[in-house]
């Protein structure tokens, strides 16, 4: 994967059918809105981020827009270890933690066909 230098993604040096990075952003950002709906007064800035498993990724830092693509090797470092923004405090965590749940339990299809079973050890 690499960008198109307009923000998308070419897959194997070519365009996509689909705006993949538009729609994950928009998605994102409606996301983003409706958490900070279930968590009045958080002030928390979002970034969309596409982990990439077992894909060879060559999207720079800001050739995405407001997107940024790692590979699953870097992710725990762009959780943990980032150097942009401000870290959030415990407390957002968990207002941010809450309003996911409210939205798990809002949305019909959250863990239809997803069933967890249980581990044997």
């Amino acid at each position: 994967m690499a960008s198109d230098g307009k923000g998308e993604l070419l897959l194997n040096g070519q365009t996509t059918d689909k705006p993949y990075v538009r729609q994950f952003v928009g998605r994102m950002m409606g996301v983003r809105e409706k958490v900070l709906t279930l968590a009045p007064g958080l002030e928390a800035h979002f970034n969309a981020v596409f982990v990439f498993t077992a894909a060879r990724v060559e999207a720079k830092w800001g050739t995405t827009g407001y997107m940024n693509c790692v590979t699953d090797d870097q992710l725990f470092n762009y959780i943990a270890e980032k150097e942009f923004g401000k870290k959030i405090k415990t407390e957002e965590a968990s207002q941010i933690a809450q309003a996911f749940l409210g939205l798990a339990h809002m949305d019909k299809e959250f863990g239809r066909g997803t069933k967890l079973k249980p581990e044997h050890g």
